[in-house]
């Protein structure tokens, strides 16, 4: 069953898609930028806001836990054309082999998701010898500062609410660089989005290499 949590957050990323290729179209353009003909899963793709930057010519496979979210995704597979399998389910028990996909997409999924030491556990199993995990993450801003604080005590708020589920003082860069060898990432704050976005503007963006 379908919480009102979901069906809020899936409404608020609809109408926000604009503001959000506004906001990460530059990064994802410069992130995305996969193969053709690989097995691509992508983890929380909301409203499949990623799809126009792929590829045609991938096999995309998208894992979403939103049922809502899965009337917004197959229109966007077929308005792209692009050869998609979608699946309801959590990136903490990926329903797929060991070492089957090329590449893992993750773009603002790992601040909501119960356990993120589990859900890069599982990235890293279903990937092959040479895939890559592709992400971009707003996480915590540093300890001691205004921000910080206030992204701790959302757990007291509506935050959590309205955002299913999102935890802004996540250090997720250190799952990440703890569970991967070969790990680039970047530290950067968003530039635009207003007051809305400030409590995530710290962001993170990278690959890691199994």
């Amino acid at each position: 069953m379908t919480r009102l949590s979901q069906k809020v957050i899936s409404w608020i990323l609809l109408k926000g898609e604009n503001l959000e290729d506004e906001l990460y179209g530059f990064e994802k353009n410069m992130l995305l930028d996969v193969k053709p003909k690989s097995k691509v899963l992508e983890i929380g793709p909301g409203t499949g806001i990623n799809l126009k930057y792929y590829p045609k010519n991938i096999n995309w496979i998208g894992l979403e836990s939103n049922p809502e979210m899965s009337k917004h995704i197959k229109i966007k597979i077929r308005k792209q054309g692009i050869n998609a399998n979608l699946l309801n389910g959590s990136a903490e028990k990926i329903p797929l082999k060991n070492n089957s996909i090329d590449y893992v997409i993750s773009t603002l999924v790992l601040c909501s998701v119960n356990n993120p030491l589990n859900v890069v556990k599982e990235i890293k199993r279903v990937l092959k010898s040479s895939g890559k995990f592709l992400f971009i993450e707003h996480v915590a801003d540093e300890k001691g500062t205004f921000r910080r604080v206030i992204q701790n005590m959302t757990n007291y708020t509506p935050w959590r609410f309205f955002s299913d589920g999102c935890h802004p003082n996540r250090e997720t860069w250190k799952i990440i660089e703890h569970e991967f060898k070969n790990v680039e990432v970047k530290k950067y704050f968003l530039k635009n989005g207003g007051f809305f976005t400030w409590i995530v503007k710290p962001h993170i963006i990278g690959k890691a290499e199994k």
